[in-house]
């Protein structure tokens, strides 16, 4: 990939991609541009769809993986977690005690996520 006249005076090369980053790059902004979509339940630990089901992580990664299937899931499952610690913003909070409290159960969902992920590579 490289961007046409702008270098921001590096050299050009500079700006190309390695396949597999450009991959990477596709599956983030397809993932982020799904998950604006979304309402997020931090409570239940839950994207909410359209539809109205709750899927969790791996649900969701799943769910797009099926949408792109030449996007490896678990490249998307890594987007939906890098999302929600990068681009996340819960609703109608503006106090900053409030916001640090999103915060920290956001990083326990993840966390909790993580310990099951490795648990299921394990068995």
């Amino acid at each position: 990939m490289q961007f046409v006249g702008v270098n921001f005076g590096l050299p050009v090369g500079m700006w190309e991609l390695s396949e597999e980053d450009e991959v990477i790059d596709q599956i983030g902004v397809y993932t982020y541009d799904k998950l604006e979509t979304l309402k997020v339940d931090l409570q239940r630990r839950k994207f909410i769809w359209k539809d109205g089901k709750a899927l969790s992580i791996d649900q969701v990664a799943q769910r797009l993986h099926k949408a792109k299937p030449h996007m490896p899931v678990e490249d998307i499952e890594d987007s939906v977690m890098s999302w929600l610690v990068e681009a996340y913003e819960p609703e109608g909070i503006t106090d900053g005690d409030m916001e640090e409290e999103a915060q920290l159960k956001v990083e326990a969902w993840l966390e909790a996520h993580e310990e099951t992920r490795q648990t299921s590579e394990t068995d």
